[in-house]
C-alpha cells in the first residue's frame, strides 16, 4: 500500500480491540448511570406525549410517539458506532514525514520532529508491538502502542524511520 517511501497495515484486532474496549469503559457511555439518563428522559417524553394524544385530538399520532421515542435510538447508535469500530481495524501509515493512525473518523498524526524513538517490542508468540514514544504540542512526553502486523516488512520500516527505529526483545527485558 502507498509509495515506497510509505510502511502502512491494518492493526491487527487482537492489538486494537482491548484498548478500544477498555477506552469505551472510560468514558462511561454504556453505564448504568447513562442508561438511568436515557430513560429518565425518554419516560416523561412518553408520558407528555399520552397525555396530550388523550386530550388534543389535532395532534398527529405516529409523528408524536417517534418524537417521544427518539432519545431511545440514542443508544442504539452508539452501539451501532461501536460495533463498526470493532469491526473495522485501524490503518496505520508510516511516512517520512509522520506517523499517522486512522479510525473511523479519528486521526492522529504524529510528525516526525516529535518522535523520539520507536520500538519494535518482540513478543514470543509473533504478537510484535510498535512503541512510539514522541512528544506532544505541549512537549510532554507520550508513548502510543500499536500492533505490528505479521505482513509488514521490517526492512522497509527501517528504511523509513531510519536511526529512531529500534527492536526490542520482551522476554529479554523482562528477565
Amino acid at each position: 500500500m502507498g509509495s515506497k517511501a510509505e510502511v502502512s497495515w491494518w492493526e491487527p484486532r487482537w492489538s486494537f480491540v482491548p484498548r478500544y474496549l477498555d477506552e469505551m469503559r472510560r468514558t462511561r457511555i454504556f453505564t448504568r448511570g447513562f442508561w438511568f439518563r436515557v430513560v429518565g428522559i425518554s419516560l416523561p417524553l412518553i408520558v407528555v406525549t399520552a397525555i396530550l394524544l388523550q386530550r388534543a385530538n389535532a395532534l398527529s399520532a405516529p409523528a408524536a410517539w417517534r418524537v417521544a421515542t427518539a432519545p431511545l435510538l440514542v443508544p442504539l447508535l452508539l452501539y451501532l458506532h461501536t460495533g463498526l469500530h470493532l469491526v473495522v481495524p485501524p490503518l496505520i501509515a508510516i511516512k517520512p514525514r509522520g506517523i499517522s493512525i486512522m479510525h473511523g473518523q479519528g486521526h492522529t498524526f504524529i510528525p516526525t520532529d516529535r518522535i523520539d524513538v520507536v520500538r519494535i517490542i518482540a513478543e514470543s508468540d509473533a504478537r510484535d508491538l510498535l512503541e512510539i514514544a514522541y512528544r506532544d504540542r505541549r512537549r510532554r512526553e507520550r508513548v502510543y502502542r500499536v500492533g505490528l502486523h505479521e505482513n509488514v516488512c521490517l526492512e522497509r520500516l527501517g528504511e523509513v524511520l531510519g536511526p529512531r527505529l529500534q527492536v526490542k526483545d520482551a522476554e529479554a527485558a523482562a528477565a
